[in-house]
């Protein structure tokens, strides 16, 4: 019939719909695992420094968003390595997602933490231009420390679990104890351990493209910084805690995070268990919501 357009029905079998529902659903993908470690990791300052507030939760929040961004700026510059590896294509949203749709998003999320951030002064908003250049730099070209053999290392270790804590510090203005630079230590050897481990799996997709420490230096040479770097983890770990550095209510999440450093040890060269990460998350998350609530009553 003339002038008669066929519009697709939008009822619960249709196709719109579902692509609209999957679309939606693909927006996590944005948030990476980054979003609640770096919460815990403010919170663990927080609680470390008995400063645990209603108010103080913002801070966390904001810091959990701004890595969500900073790891899907990261994924964004890392779709055209990342389509190459079946595993990871399907965990980066630019791959296989509207990349305009994904920017709104971001974008959005960008004004929150300016807003956020800005609640803290000068000094919130400098953490926001530093955040940023952290951000690009480790991942967009022509700087992309990620492919610096070297400062690959160092950038991850500064920034990936070490700055949610150095930031509460900061912007809270806690006082530094012994506690804090024994903590601080842990997370930068830790997220270097995780960086070399990640290379080390992605080994046969990066040579075809970049390079990075675990190609410079060779997978045995790596494999063995790995090692030596887990055994101080786990050795300044556990003279803290006989030294009676670490507070008791600590020791459980020491416990907690224990399978994953076992299978991280055992795994560092294969695809480690993701059940295992999501049930210490779980167990994480529900640890802490306890501690805050005996903090409140007390």
């Amino acid at each position: 019939m003339a002038g008669y357009i066929d519009y697709p029905r939008i009822d619960g079998n249709s196709n719109v719909v579902k692509s609209g529902i999957r679309r939606f659903y693909s927006l996590r993908l944005l948030v990476r695992d980054a979003f609640f470690t770096s919460i815990i990791l403010s919170l663990l300052a927080q609680y470390i420094h008995r400063e645990i507030s209603l108010a103080g939760i913002v801070l966390p929040l904001s810091i959990g968003f701004g890595y969500a961004l900073g790891f899907a700026i990261n994924d964004y510059f890392d779709k055209d390595i990342d389509v190459l590896d079946p595993n990871k294509s399907t965990g980066n949203y630019f791959v296989n997602n509207s990349i305009g749709i994904g920017f709104f998003v971001l974008g959005l999320t960008f004004i929150f933490l300016l807003y956020s951030f800005s609640l803290f002064g000068i000094e919130g908003l400098s953490v926001i231009l530093l955040s940023v250049f952290a951000f690009m730099s480790y991942s967009a070209k022509p700087i992309r420390f990620k492919s610096r053999p070297g400062m690959d290392l160092i950038s991850h270790g500064l920034f990936n679990e070490t700055y949610p804590y150095l930031i509460t510090m900061f912007l809270l203005k806690f006082n530094w104890g012994i506690i804090d630079y024994l903590i601080l230590v842990i997370l930068f050897m830790n997220s270097i351990v995780n960086q070399i481990g990640q290379q080390l799996r992605d080994y046969h997709i990066d040579t075809q493209i970049e390079t990075n420490f675990t190609i410079k230096y060779g997978k045995e040479r790596s494999s063995a910084v790995f090692k030596l770097i887990n055994l101080l983890i786990a050795t300044i770990s556990f003279l803290a805690m006989i030294l009676g550095f670490v507070d008791i209510f600590l020791i459980p999440l020491i416990i907690i995070v224990l399978p994953i450093f076992i299978d991280r040890s055992l795994k560092y060269n294969q695809t480690r268990s993701s059940k295992i990460y999501k049930v210490t998350i779980f167990l994480f998350f529900m640890y802490w919501i306890i501690v805050f609530l005996l903090q409140f009553m007390n």
